[in-house]
């Protein structure tokens, strides 16, 4: 992973890293102690939108994962990831 902007640990022990990738992934989920991702996540493919830094939150209960993404100007958008972690 090339340019890492943020990081989120869930209840669950997933997690979320994510990169600044303005044309590919922006996110990889992982389990707790894995190595592998069991998820990736590209929000805007092909629109120069990347993960803003720091821009990762899991919900509470560990089902949902929050991005905040944007290109270089003010307008940014929330993104949610539904069932991130569908233990």
């Amino acid at each position: 992973m090339a340019y890492p902007t943020a990081s989120a640990v869930s209840a669950r022990g997933a997690v979320a890293a994510g990169v600044n990738n303005s044309w590919g992934e922006d996110v990889y989920l992982f389990r707790q102690g894995e190595s592998e991702p069991y998820r990736v996540v590209d929000f805007d493919p092909g629109t120069g939108s990347y993960l803003r830094p720091n821009g990762l939150a899991w919900s509470p209960d560990g089902t949902r994962l929050f991005a905040v993404t944007g290109t270089d100007g003010p307008h940014l958008s929330l993104r949610v990831v539904t069932a991130a972690d569908p233990r």
